[in-house]
This record gives structure tokens, sequence and C-alpha cells, in this order.
């Protein structure tokens, strides 16, 4: 194996990419336009006025034919290409907060299938400091005003909706895990042996 050779067992995917390569946010960045706006609300409002919540509502229950084709195309680029998306222009300027919820759930629907987000069950939660102290793990600190490190959620699939931006710091950042995978397999692969051993979990008192 030669010097500029990549490593026995280097990913070779469209995933594995550095800011660099994608510097023209034009490349990553979908507006909605005003018909797929008013669609996306239509369908929310329907939703609400059903009855439905976010925890109820189905896809078929937020029928949205108008953006099919992006959201195909999303969930290829999400599954097979470089796994992230910016979307500008959700009505949340159009909607209640309830149907807000709505439209976002009913949105996902369509690119995969809701899990669950803590013991409670949530398939939705709100990232917002509510003035708790982290004085345990059990403290989320999506709840809080500290600053969360680089990390994986247990999904596929990721989705996080701005509806009020902070007013100090907020900053979003995303990195590549398989770039990192392949940088640690470079340059520590004993650590990569340590990755593939059994690891204790700790459910941070929500057993």
């Amino acid at each position: 194996m030669g010097p500029g050779d990549p490593a026995p067992g280097t990913v070779s995917s469209p995933s594995v990419w550095r800011p660099a390569d994608f510097a023209d946010p034009r490349e990553w960045t979908v507006t909605l336009s005003a018909a797929e706006r008013a669609e996306i609300a239509a369908a929310a409002r329907a939703a609400a006025g059903s009855g439905l919540t976010a925890a109820t509502i189905r896809r078929e229950d937020a029928p949205l034919p108008g953006p099919a084709a992006k959201l195909a195309g999303w969930v290829r680029e999400l599954s097979a290409g470089r796994a992230f998306v910016l979307i500008r222009g959700f009505p949340v300027d159009l909607l209640s907060e309830a149907e807000t919820e709505l439209a976002y759930v009913g949105l996902g629907l369509h690119l995969g299938t809701p899990v669950s987000q803590n013991a409670a069950g949530d398939l939705l939660g709100h990232v917002r400091d509510t003035g708790v102290v982290r004085d345990s793990p059990a403290v989320r600190l999506y709840a809080t005003s500290q600053r969360q490190d680089f990390h994986c959620d247990g999904s596929d699939l990721v989705g996080l909706l701005c509806l009020k931006p902070a007013g100090t710091g907020g900053q979003g950042k995303i990195v590549s895990s398989t770039a990192v995978y392949n940088q640690m397999l470079a340059r520590r692969p004993d650590l990569v042996a340590v990755l593939r051993q059994p690891v204790a979990w700790d459910r941070n008192d929500e057993q």
C-alpha cells in the first residue's frame, strides 16, 4: 500500500465530505416556493381540524403531491448522497404552534418513520432553554442554555426546525461522521478497534 492509498476498510461514499466540498450553499439549500408553502400549510390545517396530533398523524393525513418530486430527491440525497439538506421557507409564519408541529411531522413522514425521542415516547422534542440546571446526566442538554458538542443521535435521519433564532449563540454545525471515521482509520486504527467493541449504554434515568 502506497503513502497515498486509502487504508483498508476506508468508506467510499458521497457522505464522506469536508466543508470545502460544499462551499457554495446553493448546492445544499432548497427554498420552498409559495405554492409548496401553501400546500404544506393547508395539509397541516386540515390535520389540525381533524383533531390529529404529532403522535397520531399519518402520512396519508398529510398529502403533499406538489413537492413530491423534491421530497423524493431529498430522500435519495439523505440516504445515498451527502446526507444533509437545508430547507428554507417552511411556513411557520402561516401557522399556529400546534399547526406548525403537524406540518413538520407531516413533512417528515414523507422522509421516514418517526421514532421516540425519550422515555416518554415523544416523537417531537423542543430544543430551548427551560431554565433548568444540568446537575445530573438526567437533565437533557437541549433543555438548557449549555453548548452541545458534536454527537450522533440514535436514528437514521435527524431534522431540526428553527422557530425562533437564539438571542445569542444558537449556531448549528454538522460534520461527516464517515469522514471522521476515515481519518480515525488512517491515523489511529487502534481507536477504530475500540469503537467496534461492545459499549455500555447509560439511560440517564430514562428507564
